[in-house]
């Protein structure tokens, strides 16, 4: 009985390991992902954001689940560093959202965020880029890839570290 527990015990400080120390310092670790929510003084552009989180081993973040979305959503609210670029994108075909450059899989209706009357293009202006909107509680919204905005991006954590657990 006591083995068991403390079999239970161990394997409950691994995982919780395995999350904490797979993700790179300054990253939040989430399921089998990390995200990094860029600073109030790191703002750019969507593509200068995308190329920031590519050189980190990442992307912009994308979104595959309604859990996820939220988790993202609850800490970027709680961080108040403003709006935040996403992975997404209609730059290729207006109307046509898919996930950043990297997979460029289309943006699955069931799991958004638009905020009421987005994506707009708003007054024909060219707004092909994702943004979590602060002022519409981080609900989606479509706008210029060039401002400078706050970032997400996400990657899968580290392999190299979850392999050096032993059992």
């Amino acid at each position: 009985m006591n083995v068991l527990l403390m079999s239970l015990v161990f394997s409950a400080i691994m995982v919780t390991e395995v999350a904490g120390w797979g993700c790179p310092r300054g990253w939040v670790p989430f399921r089998k992902h990390c995200y990094y929510f860029s600073k109030s003084n790191e703002k750019q552009s969507w593509f200068q954001a995308s190329f920031t989180c590519a050189a980190a081993g990442g992307a912009l973040v994308s979104f595959n689940s309604p859990s996820e979305l939220w988790w993202v959503k609850r800490y970027a609210r709680r961080l108040r560093r403003g709006d935040f670029w996403l992975g997404g994108n209609d730059i290729r075909q207006e109307g046509k959202w898919v996930w950043n450059p990297t997979n460029g899989f289309p943006v699955n209706r069931d799991c958004t965020d638009w905020a009421r009357g987005e994506p707009n293009s708003y007054r024909g202006r060219n707004q092909d880029c994702m943004l979590m909107w602060a002022r519409r509680d981080f609900r989606w919204d479509d706008d210029e890839c060039h401002l400078q905005r706050s970032f997400i991006c996400e990657r899968f954590v580290f392999s190299e570290k979850v392999c050096r657990c032993r059992v």
